[in-house]
């Protein structure tokens, strides 16, 4: 387990952004990165000239199942228009400055909370929104 100041790092949320402040101030933390790096034995996994060994590259998924081209994961080719309200209906009458007490964000929620309505059929990212199980609105 990697711990700096006091605070675990490896495998928490903190390994996935900047884990170790390595500057002047904080000359100890080089060594605690190093180890952490030299942790994944990078020398078994990658042959002299830096390319993944043909062990490790061969399970990498082929054609479809490639991430990319998922259609799960590739919204290009499961792309379908929304079906959407008139915007107008979420329009706010402002006669003059500061006569209307009107949230943005509020209306916002409401025509987005809409759009959601309306496609409920609609795959959106792959998922089918399913609206009978989580009613909004």
């Amino acid at each position: 387990m990697i711990i700096s100041d006091g605070l675990d790092i490896e495998g928490t949320f903190r390994a996935y952004q900047i884990p170790l402040l390595v500057d002047s101030e904080h000359p100890d933390h080089l060594k605690l990165l190093e180890n952490w790096m030299k942790s994944y034995k990078a020398e078994e996994l990658f042959d002299k000239k830096g390319r993944l060994i043909p062990e490790l590259a061969e399970l990498a998924p082929k054609g479809e199942r490639r991430m990319g081209a998922n259609p799960h994961t590739n919204g290009e080719l499961v792309l379908q228009d929304l079906v959407m309200p008139d915007f107008l209906k979420y329009a706010v009458n402002v006669p003059s400055p500061g006569s209307v007490d009107a949230s943005d964000a509020h209306m916002l929620g409401e025509f987005l909370r809409d759009v959601i309505k309306l496609n409920t059929d609609q795959q959106i990212s792959g998922y089918l929104v399913q609206m009978k199980r989580f009613p909004i609105g």
